[in-house]
């Protein structure tokens, strides 16, 4: 409870303009590898509800991790996607658009996606806006 505590604290008090976080699919599942999570791989970071869809849809090479530069409350860069909070509430998640500028084109991911409550403990908020550069490696 403490180390959870600490995360908390961090986050909040803590915050950047850009945060750097890597996730790992294990046995199809799709999880954020945080650093000095408590557990491993636990279900509370799991990707869920869209947000699982979303890295399947950009790991174009089948590989088993992505990592992602994530700009809370930033604009839109070329390339990356663009995430609109819709709604949230404090110890149940947010739900996010997706939103993909490929070129001259913007595409919308067909389902919201939800960011549970973790999120605090990483960005300290669930920010009204978020760009998400992702790439993938072996």
């Amino acid at each position: 409870m403490f180390k959870l505590l600490k995360f908390l604290f961090k986050a909040i008090f803590n915050k950047k303009s850009k945060y750097t976080l890597q996730f790992i699919k294990v046995d199809g599942k799709w999880y954020a590898n945080i650093e000095d999570w408590p557990a491993k791989y636990h279900k509370n970071t799991q990707m869920v509800f869209g947000a699982n869809r979303l890295l399947d849809v950009f790991n174009t090479k089948g590989y088993d991790s992505i990592w992602a530069n994530i700009y809370p409350n930033s604009d839109t860069v070329l390339g990356s996607v663009f995430l609109t909070k819709i709604k949230s509430k404090l110890f149940r998640g947010a739900f996010y658009q997706a939103t993909y500028i490929k070129g001259n084109e913007i595409i919308d991911f067909p389902e919201e996606i939800w960011i549970c409550p973790v999120t605090l403990f990483v960005l300290g908020r669930y920010p009204k806006r978020l760009t998400l550069q992702l790439w993938s490696c072996y």
